[in-house]
């Protein structure tokens, strides 16, 4: 069976597994810093730390996944082949990895995992 890719030139559905992540208590960690006069360096501080982190997540050069980071959010989505199980399984052992990383960092995360028709573009560097 193909696996379906992602074509940012004839845009369409393909089935997918998708991750959504969040970095929890973002809002009130800048609400708080912009406050204390120090917004900027703080949103500097974790872009750094989920940028450094991030590749762990990064498909390999083998998958056809994606990735897209705004602000405290990330959606990382992989074509399915076959059942799915490979992608699930590489999907699930990114996200574990990048949440353990910046946990370890003291940033904490959270999302879910759902398959269904999906479609990502290019994240750009």
């Amino acid at each position: 069976m193909n696996m379906q890719k992602y074509d940012k030139d004839k845009p369409r559905l393909v089935n997918s597994i998708v991750c959504a992540i969040d970095t929890l208590g973002f809002s009130q960690m800048i609400s708080n810093s912009c406050e204390s006069g120090y917004g900027d360096k703080l949103l500097r501080e974790i872009n750094y730390l989920i940028n450094k982190n991030k590749q762990c997540i990064i498909p390999n050069k083998y998958s056809q996944g994606k990735i897209k980071i705004f602000t405290d959010n990330m959606v990382v989505a992989y074509p399915i082949k076959g059942d799915g199980e490979e992608e699930l399984d590489e999907i699930l052992q990114n996200v574990s990895e990048y949440q353990f990383n910046l946990a370890l960092e003291g940033l904490f995360v959270r999302g879910g995992v759902s398959v269904g028709d999906f479609y990502i573009n290019e994240d750009h560097k």
